[in-house]
Order: C-alpha cells, then sequence, then structure tokens
C-alpha cells in the first residue's frame, strides 16, 4: 500500500512539471514555425519588392525588428501585425501594367510559391505577398551582383551589414541563417 501512495506522490508531484515541459515544446513548436515563415517573407520581399531591391530601406534592420516582435507574439494575429509592420516599411508594391514575363523553365526551378497562402498568414499579409509576386519586374538588386557580365551571382553587400563579436545574440543569427538559406533557395540552380 505505501507504494502505490508513493507512486501516486511523485505522480502527483511530476504532473505539473510535465504539463509545463509540453506547454513549453508548443510555444517553442510555434515560435519555430513562426520563424520559418518569417525567412520565407522577409527573402521573398528582398528579392521580389522593388523598393527593397534599390537599397532605400535597411531590410535587415527591418527583419531584426521582426523577430524581435515575433518572439513576443502571443497570436497568430500578434505575428501577423510583426510581418506586416515589417512589411509596410518597404512601402507599396507599384503596379505593373507591363505583360506578364515569361520565365523559361530552367530559370524557373526554385520558385516555389504555394507557401503564400499559407493558413499562418492573415488576408492581408497573404494580399501583400502576392502583390508583390505578381507585380515583380526584374531589375538590379542591391543585394545580388554578377562576379563577371553573365556570370555567377555575388552577395558581397549582403555580407556589409554586421560586423561585430565572435557570437552575436539570437537575432543577428536569424539574420545570418535567413541570408543563407534564401540564396540557396532563390539561387542554387
Amino acid at each position: 500500500m505505501n507504494r502505490l501512495l508513493s507512486k501516486w506522490v511523485l505522480f502527483l508531484a511530476f504532473t505539473p512539471l510535465l504539463s509545463s515541459l509540453y506547454a513549453y515544446s508548443q510555444t517553442d513548436e510555434i515560435y519555430h514555425e513562426r520563424l520559418y515563415y518569417l525567412c520565407k517573407v522577409w527573402g521573398h520581399a528582398k528579392y521580389f519588392h522593388p523598393t527593397i531591391a534599390e537599397g532605400t530601406i535597411n531590410w535587415d534592420d527591418e527583419l531584426l525588428t521582426a523577430v524581435n516582435a515575433i518572439k513576443d507574439a502571443d497570436s497568430n494575429e500578434a505575428f501577423n501585425e510583426a510581418v506586416l509592420n515589417m512589411l509596410n516599411e518597404a512601402g507599396p508594391v507599384p503596379i505593373t501594367l507591363s505583360p506578364e514575363i515569361e520565365i523559361p523553365d530552367s530559370l524557373n526551378n526554385n520558385l516555389d510559391t504555394e507557401w503564400l497562402d499559407a493558413t499562418i498568414f492573415s488576408e492581408e499579409v497573404n494580399g501583400f505577398l502576392h502583390d508583390i509576386q505578381n507585380n515583380f519586374v526584374p531589375k538590379n538588386n542591391i543585394y545580388v551582383d554578377e562576379a563577371w557580365s553573365g556570370g555567377n551571382p555575388t552577395f558581397n553587400t549582403d555580407s556589409l551589414y554586421y560586423v561585430g563579436t565572435s557570437y552575436p545574440n539570437e537575432s543577428t543569427r536569424l539574420l545570418g541563417l535567413f541570408r543563407y538559406w534564401n540564396i540557396i533557395n532563390y539561387f542554387f540552380p
């Protein structure tokens, strides 16, 4: 009987601990999902939004601000508000009146845009992302250069933003990860 009682006492003692660990893992999972979509939104805007391509705003700073806001977001509404605030810093996308540009299949391998319709996004964020996609006109981008005329892309200006300690804070580490992921996503042949 004492043995059964001690098992119940242990069970009751550890139940709050286990439930708090489960809640923490759920919160952590949600945060990682939000970071995943923030990475995709940030890269999509970086390479397709004309104002960002011109270099008139520091898109890295906007990401660092958004990461901090998303870390504090306690709901999907707060997440969408942080994403929308970041996108609004780039300004509205000019409407393109020219006919849609045909991209050869050989250059269209990496252009997976199904994620634009993810259920995590509000209608407003989703509309902004589709505006960027639908009104894209290829032109020079401050973040991408050519090694030689018609050659491989280089990303030298992308590395000028951050110079600091050997162990940067979380937001800056995420900036490096997001840069790398989006370069591979959009430019790996």
